[in-house]
């Protein structure tokens, strides 16, 4: 079936076994299709453990966090909880955090110096009437 879609995709097949795998950001397995045929294969990425649950990641595991969930969100309707998204959400919780403690112990270092350029500034009127005087 040639569809008008701008993915270039010819048709549609359902592949019972492959049906059955989740989505992981660091997936173990692939899909793969054997020569030009359309025999689906599944690939291990890496060595899986005996009973170990099969993932397949259903978005490119090159994009950053925000534009997988993006991506995950709109085209599959799911939100992304997986071990690589929580570690990358952390991270950018803990980064945000440092940001804002940076930012508010430069505001406070600013502070202090304006404090203490306006106390200077008294002890010269100060200084400078009781000259006058």
């Amino acid at each position: 079936m040639r569809g008008s879609s701008s993915s270039g995709a010819v048709g549609l097949s359902l592949y019972l076994i492959s049906s059955h795998l989740t989505h992981d950001c660091d997936p173990n397995v692939e899909i793969t299709f054997v020569g030009n045929t359309d025999k689906a294969a599944i690939r291990t990425l890496r060595p899986v453990a005996k009973g170990e649950e099969l993932h397949v990641s259903f978005v490119s595991t090159d994009l950053d966090r925000e534009t997988r969930q993006k991506k995950l969100s709109s085209q599959y309707r799911i939100t992304c909880s997986c071990d690589k998204c929580k570690a990358e959400n952390a991270a950018a919780e803990e980064k945000t955090k440092a940001e804002a403690e940076e930012k508010a112990e430069k505001e406070s270092e600013e502070k202090t110096s304006q404090e203490a350029e306006a106390e200077a500034e008294a002890e010269a009127e100060v200084t400078e009437t009781s000259e006058q005087n």
